[in-house]
């Protein structure tokens, strides 16, 4: 009887931290591959976006920010990062703008094995920036669902477009904020201003 309650022991806490994991997902931040490093901002409040879309999941763990940012740029195997960060699913994926016009392709990944298990790539005008982030995110939070969570209902909430040289502006604000030097602030401040 020892036995087998020791064995139920070990198999209960191991199957809670699986359904765990798979309730659980980090946004890597998006690879700016425009080529231009004054794009970076806008690949970073890309990222952001999706972070904050995911957050309203209910059953969902979002990692946040600050812990997703620090595997910016890193070529760490996403078997590390699910470790590291403590979940099962890594959303990543790239930024590129050209002409007024942005191509924005994004992955689901499971990080035990880095097998690609949905993706998605959307090619639309700048000017409708806000509209392809609720659509970039309502199709990601739709797949997670199903995938993670089993559900199928969909959100009716989505961000109106009213301003793109202010959202641009803001989104350049975030990017040197986030650099936390003195100039950087000091150029954040103006870009809020703007």
């Amino acid at each position: 009887a020892a036995v087998i309650v020791l064995l139920a022991n070990q198999f209960v806490p191991h199957r809670n931290r699986t359904d765990a994991l798979a309730k659980a997902i980090a946004v890597l931040p998006l690879v700016n591959d425009t080529g231009d490093s004054n794009d970076e901002y806008f690949a970073d409040g890309l990222s952001e976006e999706l972070i904050s879309a995911l957050s309203q999941i209910k059953d969902l763990k979002v990692i946040g920010r600050t812990s997703s940012f620090h595997f910016k740029n890193t070529k760490e195997e996403s078997k590390a990062i699910g470790t590291a960060l403590g979940v099962g699913y890594l959303l990543e994926g790239s930024v590129r703008k050209s002409a007024g016009r942005a191509r924005i392709a994004v992955n689901l990944v499971r990080a035990v094995d880095g097998v690609n298990t949905w993706s998605q790539i959307y090619d639309r005008a700048l000017p409708d920036i806000f509209a392809v982030q609720a659509e970039i995110a309502q199709s990601v939070a739709g797949a997670l669902k199903v995938a993670l969570l089993g559900a199928t209902e969909k959100n009716p909430d989505a961000p109106s477009n009213q301003n793109v040289d202010a959202y641009t502006a803001y989104l350049q604000g975030r990017f040197h904020e986030q650099l936390y030097t003195a100039a950087d602030l000091r150029e954040a401040i103006e870009f809020y201003e703007t």
